[in-house]
């Protein structure tokens, strides 16, 4: 059996199964993307990616969501992009990239060195003056510059765009990440989402037309 939160949609028609609930008729249309994915599209069409044609964009928060955008388009499948086009699942020190750059490692961190329970990444980054609290911060920070310098030299990206919750910290380690990129000689504008939650509900609403699906569609695998 699989262990899945999912599993009760093993193998079912979501597209049917959602019309009648959503009052569409049977020949309407559903179209279905990643939300990572969403999320690139809507950031650079709308967002602060539109300046760029190469962007890498992350979603740092519950998870680690990523995805790398040429000329509005994500890339899943090309040899300057990892597999599934996306990093998460990439192995990094003791184990993947999503341990390493998600709210739980902050948490676990944490308790780790203090015995203390924390809630989120936000109290790292707001407790500066807790010696502790920086470390982390310091690594996360350390970790991150390590992990995407290589994709970003790889990619030969533009311009780095995080979301997600600990994005909202951004300034906070800004200046140590690009004195870390600068150390493997990477020069990337990096910034926060501008359209944040909305992102990935606007990149939804881009893919209806025809224009964008006809040039996403047979980028996103199968």
């Amino acid at each position: 059996m699989m262990d899945h939160k999912f599993v009760s949609l093993y193998k079912c028609d979501i597209s049917s199964l959602l019309k009648p609930l959503i009052l569409l008729e049977e020949s309407s249309v559903l179209r279905f993307i990643n939300d990572a994915s969403a999320f690139g599209i809507g950031e650079c069409w709308k967002g602060m990616g539109s300046t760029s044609s190469k962007v890498i964009l992350c979603t740092l928060g519950t998870g680690f969501g990523s995805v790398f955008m040429d000329d509005l388009q994500p890339i899943i499948d090309r040899n300057d992009v990892p597999s599934e086009g996306c990093l998460w699942h990439l192995k990094f020190h003791q184990g993947i990239a999503d341990e390493y750059f998600s709210t739980r490692w902050f948490v676990r961190e944490y308790k780790k060195r203090t015995g203390r329970k924390i809630s989120g990444a936000r109290e790292i980054f707001h407790h500066t003056n807790d010696v502790v609290a920086q470390e982390i911060m310091n690594e996360f920070t350390d970790n991150l510059a390590t992990f995407l310098g290589p994709w970003i030299q790889k990619f030969k990206a533009d311009q780095l765009v995080f979301g997600g919750s600990i994005a909202r910290s951004l300034q906070l380690f800004k200046p140590r990440l690009l004195e870390k990129f600068s150390g493997q000689g990477i020069s990337i504008k990096v910034q926060e989402s501008s359209l944040k939650e909305k992102a990935a509900i606007i990149g939804a609403a881009k893919i209806l037309e025809e224009d964008c699906w006809n040039k996403v569609k047979n980028s996103l695998g199968k």
